[in-house]
């Protein structure tokens, strides 16, 4: 939200923290190739979710702060704001959220494959594009709230939510 730093994925297994001008602060290697990373709102922590179903989360400054590992890899994960905690998705069955210590908050099982993710700054509304179960609406403890069935298949969206 302030645009002070930002983050890219570069190659499988590099993330680097670019500054408001879009320079390299500091690059990273990843033990794994990473699907997907996350920075939250201010900038302070950074998720990356690994192919070995890993999930990491680094501060700002590169340090470790907490590890978790789900069944399947994550290949959706956003950070929620007001009550910070880690959102993932995985490819196939599964819809979860962590705490920032790597604590499973909950878990959903997904019943179609999921296209995108995405989560309102407070978590209380989560979007997964489910192909063919259409666009879905979760809340913040991961009750299915509301399914939106589109003629087609849905597999990406973008909310401005």
């Amino acid at each position: 939200h302030t645009g002070d730093v930002g983050i890219v994925v570069e190659g499988q297994d590099q993330i680097s923290l670019l500054d408001s001008s879009l320079n390299v602060a500091w690059t990273a290697g990843a033990p794994k190739p990473i699907l997907d990373a996350a920075i939250d709102a201010y900038g302070h922590n950074i998720a990356m979710s690994l192919e070995s179903s890993d999930t990491v989360i680094i501060n700002a400054d590169r340090q470790k702060l907490a590890q978790f590992t789900t069944t399947v890899p994550l290949h959706h994960i956003e950070f929620s704001v007001g009550n910070p905690k880690i959102i993932g998705a995985a490819d196939h069955g599964l819809l979860c959220c962590h705490d920032l210590d790597g604590d499973e908050v909950w878990l959903e099982r997904l019943y179609a494959n999921c296209g995108s993710l995405s989560v309102t700054g407070d978590a209380k509304r989560i979007l997964v594009a489910e192909y063919s179960h259409g666009l879905q609406v979760f809340d913040s403890r991961g009750q299915s709230q509301a399914s939106f069935v589109l003629d087609g298949t849905p597999a990406v969206h973008a909310t401005d939510i």
